[in-house]
């Protein structure tokens, strides 16, 4: 019986650019901040001139919570944007709360000076950027490029340890007085006299090794997750294509001759494929694998179970983590080994992509 560990790699498009626009705030954020505005003549320009000033500090604040993506486009869109967010009375207004929290008019220094509080919907902002990316300007069909990483390796064999059992022992030592008469003038005297009792208390625990496991790539059964993987996508309304198909990267067949025993992908290959991305104009990247474990049958009821272990992150260009599935394990039966992990396979990888999907449109990615 044979546990697998699989990869395979495949290009996936689909709506994106809101995973790097969304950002963790909250959906309403209260801000506070100073200014002051000198004058030769007091009048209620001056006031505002102080608030617009002020206003214009909690824009500052604002922008420091930008991700890199939000930077960029409010540096593209910035003629747009400011004067909405300076309104508070215009349509899109992302200032939903606004209120003079202390104001002086020092009439000697002609200065007026003034402190506001503004609450600024953070999720309008979001959304807002979101409509002015790759993403909100696409129609169905449209969307960025998905490229996925995603492997496959067979047990060949497997090293098993016996349990090792370790005891506790411990003794005590007892001291005794004893009283004798002395041979001089017959005084009595008290003499010490160490006397050891051993007391012997038993105990212990069990440590159990982990198994030696070897691993050897496995074309066939990546590409039967490719495959599963691919529907599941598809069925979620995306469209895939092989990321082999990317300029500067290796094929799956050379790509699985190069995995090191620990399993895990050598930095220096992951960075092909981000360069790769770039070069491709691919948006997401994502890196998975599935263990399929060596199954069981069960006679009585004519069937065979297969566990399958699955783990997958979604990642920009820049390595931010958009969406990933935990170890996840996964079961799937048949009326023979086989049957039961493909069954496996197909389940994990559904259940991947659903859970991905679901997280990333969660972040304005549709």
């Amino acid at each position: 019986m044979k546990n697998t560990r699989i990869f395979l790699i495949f290009l996936a498009s689909t709506f994106f650019w809101g995973h790097s626009i969304q950002s963790s705030f909250a959906a309403e954020v209260t801000f506070k901040a100073n200014a002051t505005i000198k004058y030769k003549e007091y009048s209620d320009e001056v006031e505002e001139k102080g608030q617009k000033k002020a206003l214009k500090s909690i824009l500052k604040k604002v922008r420091a919570k930008f991700n890199k993506t939000q930077k960029r486009l409010y540096s593209k869109h910035k003629k747009e944007f400011v004067p909405i967010f300076m309104d508070e009375d215009h349509d899109d207004a992302f200032i939903i709360g606004f209120e003079i929290a202390k104001e002086k008019n020092d009439e000697k220094k002609r200065r007026y000076k003034v402190t506001i509080r503004a609450k600024v919907d953070m999720e309008a902002i979001d959304a807002w950027f979101i409509d002015k990316s790759g993403a909100g300007q696409q129609e169905v069909g449209d969307g960025s490029s998905f490229a996925v990483l995603f492997y496959a390796r067979t047990e060949v064999s497997r090293q098993a340890y016996l349990a090792k059992k370790a005891r506790v022992s411990s003794t005590e030592n007892v001291d005794s007085l004893k009283e004798e008469s002395g041979e001089s003038g017959g005084k009595s005297m008290d003499v010490a006299q160490s006397k050891t009792l051993s007391a012997t208390k038993t105990g212990g625990s069990t440590t159990t090794k982990a198994d030696n496991v070897v691993w050897q790539p496995n074309l066939a059964l990546s590409q039967k997750a490719q495959a599963a993987v691919v529907s599941a996508l598809n069925e979620s309304g995306f469209t895939t294509k092989k990321a082999e198909m990317m300029r500067g990267v290796q094929t799956l067949e050379e790509l699985l001759g190069q995995i090191p025993a620990s399993g895990r992908l050598p930095t220096k290959i992951q960075k092909e494929y981000y360069f790769a991305m770039e070069d491709s104009n691919v948006d997401l990247f994502g890196i998975g694998f599935l263990d399929v474990g060596a199954g069981k049958n069960d006679p009585a009821r004519g069937k065979s179970v297969v566990t399958a272990n699955i783990t997958f992150d979604v990642m920009t260009s820049e390595g931010e983590t958009l969406a990933n599935v935990p170890f996840t394990p996964v079961r799937g039966s048949g009326t023979n080994q086989g049957e039961a992990r493909v069954n496996a396979i197909n389940a994990a990888a559904a259940l991947a992509m659903q859970t991905v999907v679901a997280k990333l449109q969660q972040k304005g990615i549709r």
